[in-house]
């Protein structure tokens, strides 16, 4: 599926996260932007949803998405646009309805409403349905014979400053360690460390690789490198938990079939 989606500077920051979000889910993104949060608006968002209106028109794109701070000024500009049938919604269930039943081709929506707020709204009203066994469970599903909603939470793991000063350690032990083998640098295992340590696109330290490393203890077998590895371990921290909501209903075959857009997380 090929989307054009766009936002106002009220909207950057959300804006960022879901493109991101949509990527890693698969989507084709035409990204029109803002170019960022402190860009004059000035009418922007009008400018923005009449691009990405034409698109959805000119049969660029399957549909369109824009944000703004309300997502109302984005609604009206883009209803404007002849062939176009823009949809508010604060909410997953009414934004599928408006594109199963209405046929609406965008989605507009807004940052200020939709980063926190409605989203956890709608999780605690379906957790009432979900059958929980105990309040803190993070995955649970709500069904019908025909409609399904499951709901899939994961803890998300970081580091605190602590894994800056282990990070400068282990580098520091990584190449005193590569010296003395005195293969400069091809030793797969100093290659292997050091790719561990590579930073992702946000500049933060990947707890899987970081992970990983721990693997590598006892083929370093020194108590220096475990002394960092420890620090390492000290220094995760739990900071925060995602939640995802998935739609689905059943064919013609009686088997479940996932409805999109199903990319809606708190």
């Amino acid at each position: 599926m090929k989307l054009a989606m766009g936002c106002d500077p009220a909207a950057y920051r959300f804006y960022q996260k879901l493109l991101e979000r949509m990527r890693d889910e698969g989507y084709d993104i035409i990204d029109i932007g803002c170019e960022s949060e402190q860009e004059a608006d000035g009418g922007k968002y009008a400018e923005i949803a009449e691009i990405v209106s034409n698109k959805v028109v000119n049969r660029e794109c399957d549909y369109g998405i824009l944000i703004c701070g309300t997502g109302q000024g984005m609604a009206m500009a883009a209803n404007k646009i002849p062939g176009i049938r823009a949809v508010l919604c604060y909410d997953v269930f009414p934004a599928v309805l408006s594109k199963n039943d209405n046929n609406g081709n965008v989605l507009c929506t807004g940052a200020w409403f939709m980063e926190n707020k409605e989203a956890t709204a709608y999780y605690d009203q379906l957790k009432e349905y979900g059958g929980l066994k105990r309040d803190e469970q993070l995955g649970f599903e709500v069904k019908n014979d025909t409609f399904k909603v499951s709901v899939k939470g994961n803890r998300v793991k970081g580091f605190d400053e602590r894994a800056d000063v282990a990070e400068k350690r282990l580098v520091d032990y990584l190449n005193a360690w590569i010296g003395k083998k005195g293969d400069d640098g091809r030793n797969p295992m100093y290659k292997l460390a050091m790719s561990l340590l590579q930073r992702n696109e946000a500049g933060d330290l990947d707890y899987k690789s970081i992970s990983r490393l721990y693997e590598l203890e006892d083929d370093f077998n020194d108590p220096e490198y475990s002394e960092i590895m420890q620090l390492f371990r000290e220094s995760n921290v739990v900071e925060g938990t995602v939640i995802r909501f998935y739609f689905e209903e059943k064919d013609g075959n009686n088997q479940w079939k996932r409805i999109e857009p199903s990319f809606n997380k708190m």
